[in-house]
């Protein structure tokens, strides 16, 4: 199995539950950002949260529509990330109440291979590292419907998509 059907075969196991969070962590808190590795530092050489989702996916060039005020879904790097995270943060007590939505990395290369996300400006999400395009494909195809005409559609940075 190679490709697209691989590809397709792992989207078909790939996690996709979400823990809301009252409030999306404030980077220039210093001893938060430290406490929940939050890793911005040194974005490309670090492990910390990586930014994905559909705000992820339009950073990417996906051809996809958000809204200003699109909650922001992180990969986190292991479970006592999450954990700290739900108690400093808060847990939500429904998505639409939420800052932010978070999960544990499904594998390590989701929150220490990131890439730079789009400078701070108006794009939701602005400032944050953001997970792998392939990641973030991943998280798309969970929508059966939305999620894979978005894929089909797409083709991330440098030309190279294996779905």
């Amino acid at each position: 199995m190679v490709g697209p059907d691989l590809f397709w075969a792992l989207a078909d196991g790939w996690p996709s539950r979400r823990t809301p969070l009252l409030q999306v962590p404030d980077p220039s808190d210093e001893p938060l950002a430290a406490a929940l590795r939050l890793g911005l530092h040194d974005v490309t050489h670090s492990t910390g949260w990586a930014m994905t989702g559909t705000t992820a996916a339009l950073a990417h060039g996906a051809p996809i529509a958000t809204t200003a005020s699109q909650i922001l879904d992180f990969y986190v790097p292991d479970e006592a990330t999450f954990t700290r995270a739900r108690t400093l943060l808060g847990v939500a007590p429904s998505s639409t109440t939420a800052g932010a939505t978070i999960r544990v990395a499904p594998v390590p290369a989701a929150a220490n291979r990131r890439l730079p996300g789009p400078a701070k400006g108006r794009m939701p999400g602005s400032g944050w590292p953001l997970a792998h395009p392939l990641f973030v494909a991943l998280d798309l195809a969970q929508d059966e419907g939305r999620g894979r005409q978005i894929l089909n559609e797409w083709t991330p940075d440098g030309g190279v998509r294996v779905w």
